[in-house]
């Protein structure tokens, strides 16, 4: 747009007036995208005139488009009105082009599909660097989060407790996920500049090779893959083994020891998978690493938020547990932090609808709701806690799913061993391939996990944790 110069660079007529609020609300409109060229071509979009000695200069497309010609009118007061009206229209198209345009920028970092403030966070929390024992992010991005709607302390290990008070202290609620996910660390650096590393948490050597990684280093991301042999190499006896953990290497591009560590890179540092969100083609479904337990976590985070705006007879204590992959040891301490009446662990479930796997092995499906965990290998579940919650699910027309899990086991096979004992129960998200580089989720399973516990703490009050603790 032409500068105006002057004074006085608007005639303060009505006419005037109305061709600029025009003009100005149009040139926002038409800044999107291929609107401008094209409205240029077909309107003649005119410059604001300018005073310039007695005579009136226009700049654009002089004496052409059908905007150049209204503007020669003689009737100010009519056109003053129409330009008032095309205004009001410029706002409202002006407003939809700015919905378009940030929906085309939610659909270029999400594969095509536009997020609301929860898809967000999922995407947040899976990306963020977290392995067990350097949950810094994820505590540090929780607590910004969560210090509008609560309380937050942390144990001194690093487990975060968000405090939601309701109407009465007790009975206290406490929803545990936990922070930390499964990764490595750095233990060993050849000479050769490759690194040797110990595991964080129970991975399967089938799905390590040739993945890459982030080493975090006090100077910052290393990239790097953990190295494997070309087929074309290996002989037919070792193309039915395994390559064992401790024979695996990560390869960041170091030619030496020397090397590896002038860029930082020093044992004891931790390495995250790499693995970007992405909503699928489906954009229910949601691929990402770290489910295994951001989702436990994200479920906390929205039930607090929900509460805020219900009263709710109790006390509500998320926590964000550390180390949960190396030994369930962040709930451990959480737990006596809390003292809670009432506990539950957040998880993911593990999905059965894949190929290859029996459904009496893992019966939850992605997209039919949130699962029970009716036995792991650390707790059986707390009987008249587990029945209440069913009959919650059914009231409230959330469909619930059932599991069974041999080995494994989750923060709640800590927090209901607190003490005399604290009534606990299983619940979560399925998902596919977990304790892997990346995971898949369905958007439903987790907005049903939210509304169960939201239902829950409405009606967990102290007649109904004294009717679930008594005989």
């Amino acid at each position: 747009m032409q500068e105006v110069t002057g004074s006085s660079p608007v005639p303060p007529t009505i006419e005037a007036w109305g061709r600029f609020c025009c003009f100005n609300y149009f040139k926002q409109f038409t800044s999107c995208y291929v609107i401008l060229p094209f409205l240029e071509q077909v309107f003649g979009i005119f410059y604001i005139k300018r005073r310039s000695g007695g005579t009136e200069e226009t700049g654009g497309a002089e004496g052409t488009g059908v905007f150049a010609s209204f503007c020669e009118a003689e009737t100010p007061v009519p056109f003053a009105l129409l330009l008032f009206c095309l205004k009001v229209f410029g706002l409202a198209v002006e407003k939809l082009c700015s919905c378009t345009k940030n929906t085309i920028i939610e659909k270029n970092r999400t594969g095509g599909f536009s997020m609301d403030e929860r898809l967000m966070l999922l995407k947040e929390m899976s990306e963020l660097p977290g392995v067990s024992g350097f949950e810094d992010e994820v505590r540090k991005y929780i607590r910004g989060h969560m210090e509008e709607f609560s309380e937050v302390t942390k144990d001194n290990i690093g487990s975060l407790i968000c405090k939601k008070q309701g109407l009465n202290e007790t009975p206290k609620i406490m929803i545990a996920g936990h922070m930390d996910e499964i990764g490595m660390m750095v233990t060993y650096i050849t000479k050769e500049g490759f690194l040797k590393f110990q595991t964080l948490g129970g991975w399967w050597e089938q799905v390590m090779l040739a993945q890459r990684v982030v080493v975090k280093t006090s100077n910052g991301d290393v990239p790097g893959i953990i190295g494997s042999k070309p087929p074309h190499i290996l002989k037919s006896e070792e193309r039915k083994k395994v390559t064992e953990k401790d024979q695996m290497f990560i390869d960041i591009g170091a030619s030496s020891k020397e090397d590896a560590e002038s860029m930082g890179v020093m044992p004891g540092d931790p390495v995250v998978p790499y693995s970007p969100f992405q909503q699928m083609k489906n954009p229910k479904y949601l691929m990402g690493k770290a489910w295994d337990n951001r989702v436990g976590c994200a479920i906390f985070m929205e039930v607090i938020k929900e509460l805020s705006k219900e009263d709710h007879p109790n006390t509500i204590y998320g926590v964000g547990t550390v180390q949960e992959e190396v030994g369930l040891r962040g709930a451990t301490t959480s737990v006596a932090a809390v003292e809670p009446d009432i506990g539950f662990a957040l998880e993911v479930d593990i999905a059965g609808d894949t190929p290859g796997i029996q459904e009496f092995e893992a019966q939850a499906k992605l997209g039919k709701g949130p699962s029970i965990l009716l036995y792991d290998s650390s707790m059986v579940p707390h009987r008249k806690l587990r029945d209440f919650v069913i009959q919650t699910a059914k009231e409230s027309n959330i469909p619930i799913q059932f599991n069974a899990m041999a080995g494994g086991g989750t923060d709640a096979g800590r927090i209901h061993l607190y003490k005399t004992g604290v009534p606990s129960l299983v619940i979560g998200v399925p998902a596919r391939y977990i304790h892997s580089h990346a995971g898949i989720i369905h958007r439903d399973d987790f907005d049903g996990a939210v509304s169960l516990l939201v239902e829950l703490a409405k009606r967990l009050d102290a007649a109904a944790v004294a009717e679930i603790k008594a005989d």
